[in-house]
């Protein structure tokens, strides 16, 4: 299966079977879906799903139709596309150098959760992951890269205004001194 990710209205990357996770607040720690849970899908996500781990396995992202929000995690929209879509997308992606393809904002649908669903159930330790996957080597997913490129894109741009007011106070600051 194949997937665009977007957060914000942009699409940040393109995913081919990503590992959908749900969120066990008992444990306050992931668990992979088991294959029933797979099987029960809507739009190509399974209902299960709360989160997904990133492709390189450095994060889980939370679904932004989760009932769950963590600190720190970032939320997500999954959209199923087929795979000529998915070669298309990568492509643009890779001709702008793994940038972010502007797409129409989506206004996401309420997530009313049915009676029963949220409950806890009992999961034996050996079925739990850890929330954090652990890796030798930490390796960046595209999106990762884009949004990290935009994060310093905005710094810079703000560094540079205070900047420029630094060296319009320092000449102000001179004509006085030397007036």
């Amino acid at each position: 299966m194949y997937y665009k990710v977007i957060q914000d209205g942009m699409i940040l990357d393109a995913w081919q079977s990503p590992q959908f996770v749900k969120y066990k607040k008992r444990f306050n720690s992931f668990e992979l879906l088991k294959p029933k849970e797979i099987e029960v899908a809507v739009d190509g996500i399974p209902e299960a799903a709360d989160a997904v781990i990133l492709p390189s396995g450095s994060d889980i992202w939370m679904l932004s139709k989760s009932e769950y929000t963590i600190d720190g995690k970032e939320v997500i929209e999954l959209k199923e596309i087929t795979e000529e879509e998915y070669d298309a997308l990568v492509a643009q992606l890779e001709e702008e150098g793994g940038g972010i393809v502007e797409t129409e904002p989506e206004v996401p649908e309420e997530v009313i959760p049915e009676e029963g669903e949220g409950t806890e159930e009992d999961t034996t330790p050996e079925e739990v992951i850890p929330e954090e996957p652990v890796q030798e080597e930490t390796v960046m997913t595209r999106a990762e890269m884009s949004k990290a490129i935009r994060q310093l894109q905005e710094q810079n741009a703000a560094l540079a205004e205070q900047n420029t007011m630094l060296e319009e106070c320092l000449i102000e600051m001179s004509v006085l001194v030397y007036a």
